[in-house]
């Protein structure tokens, strides 16, 4: 078990190296933040802020969909998000009109 443990770091890492590789080839990212169902409240990932960043830092397009109130979204989500979309519809429509 401790030998499993120790290869913790070295697999996530492996993770993040390959999302941030799966960003590069990109040319838009989007994000899907979550509501709590019981407090309405956004449940984005670590992971999640990560890649927004990491996106917003090599110039990709952050498009982020939240299904909920704006006045929820965390400030520093729509600093991070080029766009910010209501409803994956609006998210599609967007995306059929090109980048």
């Amino acid at each position: 078990m401790d030998e499993l443990q120790s290869l913790r770091g070295t697999v996530d890492g492996q993770i993040i190296s390959r999302d941030y590789l799966l960003i590069d080839q990109s040319q838009i990212i989007s994000a899907l933040i979550p509501m709590n169902p019981q407090t309405g409240k956004p449940e984005i990932s670590a992971g999640s802020q990560s890649e927004l960043t990491y996106a917003k830092l090599t110039g990709k397009d952050r498009f982020v969909v939240w299904e909920g109130a704006r006045a929820r979204l965390s400030p520093w989500v729509e600093k991070h998000a080029s766009e910010l979309f209501n409803n994956l519809t609006a998210l599609e429509t967007r995306l059929e009109q090109g980048v």
